[in-house]
C-alpha cells in the first residue's frame, strides 16, 4: 500500500452481507453530479457520501465499513486530479472500484 493507508484498518473482512449496490464517497461537484445522474438513470441505485450529497460525509471506520458493505464502489476523481487515496482505501478492503 502507498503511504498515508493504515493497513490496520483499510483491511478485507469476511462481509457476506452486501447492502449497497453502488456507493461514492466524497465533495459533490458538477462531473461528479453528471456522473450519478447518469448512472441512476439506468435505474442503478448509487449512495453518495460527502458534502452536496443527500448523505453527510463519513470517515475512518463508518467509511471503512460502508466500502465493504458495497458491491461497487466509484472512483470519480476531481477534474485536474488524477488520483485520489480512495484507490488503495477501497482495494484494501476487497471491494470492486470501478474508475
Amino acid at each position: 500500500m502507498t503511504q498515508g493507508i493504515d493497513t490496520d484498518v483499510f483491511t478485507a473482512e469476511n462481509c457476506t452481507q452486501k447492502t449497497k449496490e453502488v456507493m461514492f464517497a466524497g465533495t459533490r461537484t458538477k462531473n461528479r453530479e453528471a456522473w450519478i445522474k447518469k448512472i441512476r438513470a439506468k435505474g442503478i441505485e448509487v449512495v453518495c457520501y460527502g458534502e452536496g450529497w443527500e448523505t453527510a460525509p463519513i470517515y475512518r471506520q463508518e467509511l471503512v465499513d460502508c466500502y465493504r458493505r458495497a458491491r461497487i464502489v466509484l472512483n470519480l476523481c476531481r477534474e485536474g486530479s488524477g488520483f485520489s487515496v480512495r484507490v488503495f482505501q477501497v482495494l484494501g478492503t476487497g471491494t470492486f472500484l470501478l474508475s
